[in-house]
């Protein structure tokens, strides 16, 4: 057996080591090593002999690869992963290219999903850093803060647009940039105090307005009264709340894949 290893990497090491000689007649043949009276022939001088044949057609573009990816139940790619998470279930952050209304062409949108489609959430158009109306009872269009970093006022300031999607899979976002003002605006905002009479002036010794009545919200043993009160809010920076549609993207179950 050893004897045969032997032989084998010899043949291997020689047929790597294999060149295409030409003889002083002009014939070509395949040698471990040129004899001395012969040309040996490098890429360029194959290439003018014209051995190489044609370019053809360019093939099918192969699946993606390298990367973490997010594939439906009929294996069409729904985006890449851009990070795993464990909070309230498994889910993962993707990142994929779609036309978004109002957008100027496609732009890389980032979403969350589960094994089950999109992950949703009946406060997807509702911002932690706020929700703004321009009228002073909180109703019309609606706006989000600008001033953590979520949008800005500064066009093409992201490289991707965060998209929250709601139980009827209906997504919201904002663009920010030439949409992004700054000014005065109304916010609503949850009350409560240990009678009506408190929570009433606890909205009102604001400038706000109250939206519908105070009612009681507490226990028998500790009593308190809630209600929502649309207050006013100065200089703050702000974008319109855009909706999109996002009910058809892929069919579940959804998986991972390479």
């Amino acid at each position: 057996m050893i004897a045969v290893a032997a032989v084998v990497g010899c043949v291997v090491v020689q047929a790597e080591a294999s060149q295409l000689c030409k003889t002083r007649r002009g014939g070509l043949v395949v040698r471990d090593q040129c004899k001395p009276r012969e040309e040996a022939l490098d890429a360029g001088a194959i290439e003018a002999l014209g051995l190489r044949g044609p370019v053809g057609a360019v093939g099918p573009a192969g699946p993606p690869g390298g990367g973490l990816h997010v594939v439906d139940a009929n294996g069409v790619e729904v985006g890449a992963v851009t990070q795993l998470a464990t909070y309230y279930g498994q889910y993962a952050q993707i990142i994929r290219e779609m036309v978004l209304p109002g957008g100027g062409g496609p732009e890389f949108v980032q979403l969350a999903v589960t094994t089950q489609g999109l992950r949703t959430s009946e406060y997807a158009c509702s911002s932690y850093y706020g929700t703004y109306y321009r009228t002073p009872d909180c109703s019309g269009e609606q706006l989000r803060g600008c001033d953590y970093g979520n949008c800005s006022s500064i066009a093409g300031a992201f490289l991707f647009t965060p998209v929250a999607v709601g139980t009827d899979g209906v997504a919201c976002f904002t663009r920010g940039g030439s949409e992004f003002e700054r000014g005065d605006f109304y916010r609503p905002l949850s009350i409560y105090a240990p009678s009506i009479e408190q929570a009433t002036a606890q909205c009102s010794s604001g400038g706000g307005t109250l939206l519908g009545p105070i009612t009681e919200c507490g226990s028998p043993q500790f009593p308190y009264f809630c209600g929502q009160c649309c207050q006013p809010y100065q200089d703050v920076g702000v974008a319109p709340v855009h909706t999109v549609d996002l009910s058809s993207i892929g069919t579940p179950p959804f998986r991972l894949a390479r």
